[in-house]
């Protein structure tokens, strides 16, 4: 919400579907490592720092 991303910008950026997008923010599904990595560019975080606050869930 910060960077003013929608879910729909985000999906586009990972080459996904909004509702694919959506379920994994859902933890429903699991994003691959590539789409991680893209994420974390994308928001400009370094992806040990994502991954360990995705863990802690």
């Amino acid at each position: 919400m910060e960077k003013g991303y929608s879910q729909q910008h985000i999906a586009n950026c990972l080459n996904i579907s909004r509702n694919a997008y959506m379920a994994w923010e859902s933890n429903k599904v699991n994003l691959s490592i590539r789409q991680i990595i893209q994420i974390c560019e994308l928001y400009n975080v370094k992806f040990s720092s994502f991954v360990e606050e995705y863990l802690e869930k």
